[in-house]
């Protein structure tokens, strides 16, 4: 069913990845202006700019579309568990891969507009998705062990 707890921990783990696709993960600032790093690129945001895109970065962007596809897919695969199990896992691996390529990408961008980086609160969204994920890991495991120990008994 759709009202278990590993499926409340799956639908924040989708509310967490989607708000990397909404909002812009960190803003630097310094005299030649505002850059942005968002889901599909770097943006210079400084009013008056002629080309806002600074850099697009693909592959950063379909790891984050693949993580949020993989926790949709696995909400809806309630009735196979196992298949359910191995999706949030990897959505859990590839969100934490996700959170190490937004702080690369974050004191890279700092380091280039020569600022000291700081820690961004929305770094650790995609950590947050993959404990979700991990604790939806769990429930179901919990689950499928209690449906196989009661077809044992039957």
């Amino acid at each position: 069913m759709i009202q278990r707890v590993q499926s409340i921990f799956i639908l924040v783990a989708i509310v967490l990845v989607a708000s990397l696709i909404v909002w812009p993960i960190d803003s630097y600032g310094s005299a030649q202006g505002l850059i942005e790093l968002r889901w599909d690129g770097v943006w210079d945001v400084t009013p008056g700019c002629a080309e806002p895109l600074v850099r697009r970065m693909i592959p950063v962007a379909v790891i984050i579309v693949a993580a949020l596809a993989l926790n949709v897919v696995g909400l809806f695969l309630f009735k196979r568990r196992p298949l359910q199990m191995r999706l949030v896992g990897i959505a859990a691996g590839i969100e934490l891969c996700i959170a190490g390529v937004v702080v690369f990408l974050g004191i890279n961008i700092a380091d280039g507009m020569a600022q000291e980086w700081h820690v961004s609160a929305r770094w650790a969204l995609p950590i947050l998705a993959a404990v979700m994920d991990y604790l939806a890991y769990r429930k179901i495991s919990d689950d499928e062990a209690l449906v196989r120990s009661l077809d044992r008994l039957r």
